[in-house]
């Protein structure tokens, strides 16, 4: 079948999913396999969703609820999908394994291949993704058809989907984590439950107000930190009272009342960092000699007289979860501005620095992050009194990276906690204006001499 032919047979089996009802699931992600001393490493999640007009399209718009410890940040747990589509699903959950935080795509609540349920062929392939069709299977009421997936990275999945309407009833998937460890994922329809047309018409409203937010934030797309910016907050701020408005009796609820929860902890950051940045800008700055990773030193001595960043954040290699602390944008402005006096110091944050023990498995951290990232600037090892002299952010509720700029005379000039938001194609703005501003003055100061 052509693809125009697919898509139009999947808008006649959207056209069957009807508007004013909510489909709620449970899913599970449980370790497959345990070896030795493993210990099982499992989570469980939910997904609602209702079908909506989202910019003039018929669309489905979801909610993950999925809170343990690794999972995403509120601001995307949230999203649309637009029917039909043969596109890959937004909807994912999150999954800490063995120190790593792994994104896990979840599929479409709606098959994206209707030919097969209506009788097609067998087999079919789709890329390199391999498709089998099993047969019937009677769910409930519901007349199910049964398939078989096999994905790229060796993710295998059975799906049970209702024939009239393509909603996925039943999922069951193999998948790979880390070093090759086997999960099961498992997703489940529990509750199909009909709105009135005033809860329909709050769901909607609630969807459409948080979409508008999500897309203000800039906060669509690729997971971002969880810390947001005072603008972030402000933002939310002025949102949240009509949120409060039509979310009650919706499944959008409890999610209003956790982003206002989050924004009484966000505030609370922010102030307690907006002090951090009052107390130390302009105060001058104590700087010692650098043990650097290489085994070499960075002395103070080196250091005075110059424009000088120092980055501290823990640099673990074994973690590599974006943004990479955003070193990247840091390399460039290295090699940009390094050629103007600038000197652009990254420093390793580990409490395992503290221990003869730990240490060397540590500074391998720390070199593979180098390596892998191909960082032309030198990295500093501190396991956290450093950090304690230029206050540790970490103790007010916020995370590193720690940004300090120290001008030429030993002043700070400029202090961030936090990822910086930036745009791809402007890189970390704000730091290299502070950067070229803290350069200026220690040119006219040379000038004067």
């Amino acid at each position: 079948m052509s693809v125009s032919g697919m898509i139009g047979l999947a808008a006649m089996l959207f056209a069957a999913v009807p508007t004013q009802v909510e489909w709620y699931y449970t899913g599970t992600l449980q370790r497959a396999e345990l070896r030795g001393n493993d210990t099982p490493s499992s989570k469980k999640f939910a997904v609602s969703l209702v079908a909506i007009k989202h910019n003039g399209e018929d669309a489905l718009v979801y909610l993950t609820d999925d809170r343990d410890d690794g999972a995403w940040a509120w601001p995307e747990r949230f999203g649309t999908i637009t029917l039909p589509t043969v596109k890959a699903s937004p909807m994912r959950i999150r999954h800490k394994f063995d120190g790593n935080l792994y994104p896990i795509p979840l599929r479409h609540p709606v098959f994206e291949f209707p030919q097969a349920l209506a009788g097609g062929e067998g087999e079919w392939t789709e890329g390199r993704d391999r498709y089998s069709r099993l047969g019937g299977k009677k769910i409930g009421d519901r007349d199910c058809t049964i398939l078989e997936v096999t994905l790229d990275r060796a993710r295998r999945q059975t799906l049970t989907v209702e024939t009239s309407t393509g909603m996925l009833v039943q999922l069951q998937e193999r998948l790979f984590l880390g070093r090759g460890d086997a999960f099961d994922l498992t997703l489940n329809l529990e509750d199909v439950k009909s709105l009135d047309n005033n809860t329909a018409e709050r769901t909607a409203q609630t969807a459409a107000s948080l979409l508008a937010l999500q897309s203000q934030l800039a906060r669509t797309g690729e997971a971002r930190p969880a810390d947001l910016s005072r603008e972030q907050v402000e933002a939310t701020l002025a949102a949240l009272p009509e949120l409060k408005k039509t979310s009650p009796g919706t499944f959008w609820a409890r999610f209003v009342e956790s982003i206002e929860r989050d924004l009484s902890q966000q505030s609370r950051r922010l102030d307690g960092v907006a002090g951090l940045a009052q107390k130390f800008v302009g105060q001058p700055a104590t700087l010692t000699d650098l043990r650097l990773i290489t085994g070499s030193t960075v002395t103070a001595k080196e250091l005075a007289g110059h424009t000088t960043v120092l980055h501290f954040w823990d640099y673990n290699g074994d973690k590599l979860v974006e943004p990479y602390g955003q070193v990247g944008y840091l390399d460039f402005l290295h090699n940009r501005r390094s050629k103007l006096g600038a000197k652009i110091v990254g420093v390793a944050v580990d409490s395992r620095l503290g221990s003869p023990t730990e240490t060397s498995a540590a500074v391998r951290s720390f070199r593979k992050l180098q390596e892998f990232m191909n960082l032309s600037f030198p990295i500093a090892t501190d396991d956290g009194k450093l950090l304690a002299k230029f206050g540790d952010p970490r103790a007010l509720g916020s995370t590193l990276p720690l940004w300090v700029v120290i001008g030429h005379d030993g002043v700070i000039t400029h202090y961030h906690a936090g990822h910086y938001e930036i745009q791809p194609d402007e890189g970390l703005k704000s730091l290299d204006a502070a950067v070229v501003a803290a350069l200026k003055r220690q040119l006219e100061a040379k000038r004067d001499q």
